[in-house]
């Protein structure tokens, strides 16, 4: 599992047993957690930064430029490779079957989303059964779906979605579902309320869905 927020979700969900790291493009490095995985922002990308962050910190994954169409497989590969120097992982996210122009050496992103991939990417893809994956987005309960009758070799996963529902929603996850623990506060209107309030309310909520997502995940 792995977690790319702010702190002290970072150290929340490190102390679970969670890898711990950040986006290129949202660096909020004021904590001792390590980084151990490197995201690539594909909204507003900045290659010379993530190469940057890479050398420095040398982290256990990064991931590469997407694949979105078939001219974009040159500049990932390239990509990924520069930053395999770098990282002991280097994670390619595909949007549509281009898996056979993946090398082994690298770890396939598949999104877990039906709005950034087709199904039948992973839903009776052969090709894919056998191939390390990361999966990209979704919630715990539909990662768990994927990895227990999809995909065989899932070696890490986002983790984000439960940051993000305890932040908006102050929801945690347990058992396959989102549930509001009405024993804290409603979140306001606006996350950044929430984050600058002082009480903790919003990281309990989030730690019990560490605990549980670790859990569920041990059990699969």
């Amino acid at each position: 599992m792995v977690l790319c927020q702010r702190t002290p979700f970072c150290c929340i969900a490190k102390k679970h047993g969670f890898l711990v790291g950040r986006n290129t493009q949202f660096w909020h490095l004021d904590c001792d957690c390590p980084v151990e995985f490197l995201d690539w922002w594909f909204k507003k990308p900045n290659l010379s930064r993530h190469i940057y962050l890479a050398r420095k910190y040398k982290p256990k994954y990064a991931v590469a430029p997407d694949i979105w169409k078939p001219h974009d497989i040159e500049v990932s590969l390239m990509v990924a490779k520069k930053l395999r120097q770098y990282a002991s992982n280097v994670i390619i996210p595909i949007h549509f079957h281009c898996e056979d122009k993946i090398p082994e050496e690298f770890i396939i992103g598949l999104p877990s989303q039906t709005s950034f991939a087709k199904a039948s990417l992973w839903i009776g893809n052969p090709s894919l059964i056998e191939r390390k994956i990361h999966i990209l987005g979704g919630s715990p309960h539909r990662q768990m779906m994927l990895a227990k009758h999809y995909l065989k070799n899932v070696v890490s996963v986002d983790s984000n979605m439960i940051a993000r529902n305890a932040i908006y929603f102050g929801k945690y996850w347990q058992d396959g579902k989102w549930i509001l623990n009405k024993k804290y506060p409603k979140p306001p209107a606006s996350s950044k309320d929430w984050l600058s309030k002082k009480d903790d309310s919003l990281y309990k909520v989030f730690e019990i869905s560490c605990k549980n997502v670790i859990e569920a995940w041990r059990k699969l």
